[in-house]
């Protein structure tokens, strides 16, 4: 199970790494990928309520009404 959610969620693994390193330089580093993989994240689960919003706006009212 754990191994899943490594696979499905790198992010969480490199908390995990996080929590346990001594060296400054290798947190900094996992710090900023944590940070990249939950803006991607967060990135992808806006992207389709706004697409869906976009295409919404740009449907005439009177289509499908034929």
């Amino acid at each position: 199970m754990e191994r899943q959610i490594e696979q499905a969620e790198p992010w969480r693994a490199l908390c995990q790494q996080a929590v346990v390193e001594k060296d400054v330089d290798k947190l900094i580093q996992l710090s900023k990928e944590i940070d990249r993989l939950l803006t991607e994240r967060e990135n992808r689960q806006k992207l389709p309520a706004s697409n869906a919003a976009f295409s919404l706006a740009r449907t005439p009212l009177h289509e499908g009404q034929r």
